[in-house]
């Protein structure tokens, strides 16, 4: 999936991190984070890709959050 600002008409908030960060699904069935200090999206695939990120992190114990690797990865 590309990276992107989409519409924010076409774009739910569904979670967050504790930092600020929220995960966010699109009406073209995209989920990711959405960086709350750059207002960057990053797509993690589908709605169930990133339904089943979150919930294999809860598993090994780890709290789902916003990887800003992801920002520096980009530039």
């Amino acid at each position: 999936y590309a990276e992107g600002k989409p519409d924010a008409d076409r774009i739910r908030i569904w979670g967050g991190s504790l930092g600020g960060d929220m995960l966010i699904y699109s009406l073209d069935n995209r989920g990711g984070w959405l960086c709350h200090e750059t207002g960057e999206i990053h797509w993690m695939g589908t709605i169930a890709d990133t339904i089943n990120w979150v919930f294999g992190e809860m598993l090994e114990g780890r709290e789902p959050d916003f990887n800003y690797d992801w920002l520096r990865k980009k530039k």
